[in-house]
């Protein structure tokens, strides 16, 4: 949970960007991060972990989770 708590933090320092997204843009959004961090390497991995880390963080302060990795496969 300290690790959660982290990117929760560094979410929250950074603005909570994600504040006004609707939960299945915020989903959509998700997947297309996992999707990028497959795909990329050096700051584009980064930035890509980071958009899935903040995505995350927003769901985690409205009390939800992240979408099934599963779920993605209808996507």
């Amino acid at each position: 949970m300290a690790e959660r708590d982290g990117l929760l933090d560094d979410y929250l320092s950074r603005g909570r960007r994600f504040r006004a997204l609707d939960v299945a843009t915020l989903e959509r959004r998700w997947f297309a991060a996992v999707k990028q961090a497959s795909r990329r390497e050096g700051d584009q991995w980064v930035e890509a972990l980071q958009e899935m880390n903040h995505v995350e963080a927003e769901l985690q302060l409205r009390g939800l989770e992240p979408p099934s990795p599963i779920s993605g496969l209808r996507h």
